[in-house]
């Protein structure tokens, strides 16, 4: 039930904010998404309190590396089917990954044909 799967959320976000790991900078408010595109491209609104949930991260990687130290937000996007299946996640703002090194240009190896 979505219901139940909100109590969760809700909760579980509470301890995370008041207890986050180091790199976990902020923790922002679970809010309801207002307007959804369903299968067909047609604009929805869902129900309220039926999810999905979106709920914003600041994090940050090591501090001792300055590659890696900037902040990154990320959207985290849960619905009903929470905890059984992952949330979506979205990147906001320059990612470094794995294709990248520490000068965050790709390897020489990216440009060859």
């Amino acid at each position: 039930d979505n219901a139940d799967v909100l109590l969760v959320l809700q909760r579980e976000i509470a301890q995370l904010r008041s207890q986050p790991p180091d790199f976990v900078l902020q923790v922002g408010e679970l809010r309801e998404t207002a307007l959804l595109v369903d299968g067909s491209g047609e604009l929805i609104f869902p129900p309220a309190a039926a999810g999905p949930w979106d709920v914003e991260f600041l994090l940050r990687g090591s501090t001792q590396d300055p590659v890696y130290a900037a902040a990154v937000r990320v959207t985290l996007r849960f619905d009903g089917q929470w905890p059984k299946v992952a949330p979506v996640v979205r990147v906001e703002g320059l990612l470094s990954f794995a294709l990248l090194d520490q000068s965050r240009s790709p390897p020489k190896s990216w440009y060859k044909r």
